[in-house]
């Protein structure tokens, strides 16, 4: 999980942590400077929010496509059996 803390002097930073974790990043956070956070390596200071977004991680939706009643009909005209 992605999430943003603020430092002891006012800087924001994103890290990725387990989301059980996220209280104390943010109390270590509260804490520290943003230089000694970086100097971790966990932290990375936010320059904009583009920079947090991946490019590349969309989600697409792909349910099954709702057929018309047309459709339905001639696609049962298709069977043999089926209504003229």
């Amino acid at each position: 999980m992605i999430h943003i803390v603020t430092s002891k002097d006012g800087v924001q930073l994103v890290t990725e942590s387990d989301e059980r974790t996220v209280p104390f990043d943010r109390a270590l956070a509260a804490r520290s400077t943003a230089a000694d956070l970086v100097a971790q390596g966990d932290f990375q200071i936010v320059r904009s929010l583009d920079d947090l977004l991946i490019p590349g991680e969309e989600f697409i939706w792909e349910a099954p496509r709702i057929a018309s009643p047309a459709e339905r009909r001639a696609a049962f005209r298709l069977i043999q059996g089926g209504k003229p």
